[in-house]
């Protein structure tokens, strides 16, 4: 489908069209920001679950630890016991970058103000709009 030039210039506008109506609203958008927002010990507890659920329902972690075993177990001579430790390493390695992106992004929250929100959300959406102009360009480039 793709590989049809009608289509391809098609597939290109839509997207474009998308990328175009997201940047817009990424760079009108108003930021809002709330820091009273602290979690007790309770709450932690439930946040936590929450998010255990959130990551065990989800389809795109469901597929990439599929493909994960499926590739070690097939493209890699690995005994069970490797296939474990290579499995515990990678997890030991997702729970260890989790807690450092849960403790920056405790230390950040300072810096993130209602004005810096507003220009990271005008260079995002400004990005976005150049980048629907640059598929425009190449698509009507290759017809």
């Amino acid at each position: 489908i793709i590989s049809d030039p009608a289509n391809a210039r098609t597939l290109s506008i839509i997207a474009a069209g998308v990328l175009v109506v997201f940047g817009v609203y990424y760079f009108l958008r108003k930021p809002k920001i709330s820091n009273d927002e602290v979690i007790s010990g309770h709450g932690a507890l439930r946040f936590l679950f929450k998010g255990f659920l959130i990551n065990i329902f989800n389809p795109t972690i469901i597929l990439f630890w599929i493909t994960m075993s499926s590739t070690v177990s097939a493209n890699y001579s690995y005994t069970w016991g490797e296939q474990r430790n290579f499995f515990i390493g990678m997890l030991i390695t997702i729970l260890l970058s989790d807690l450092a992106k849960a403790y920056l992004a405790n230390h950040v929250r300072s810096f993130i103000t209602v004005r810096s929100v507003m220009v990271f959300n005008r260079v995002v959406g400004s990005a976005l709009v150049i980048f629907a102009a640059s598929l425009l360009f190449s698509s009507s480039l290759d017809f």
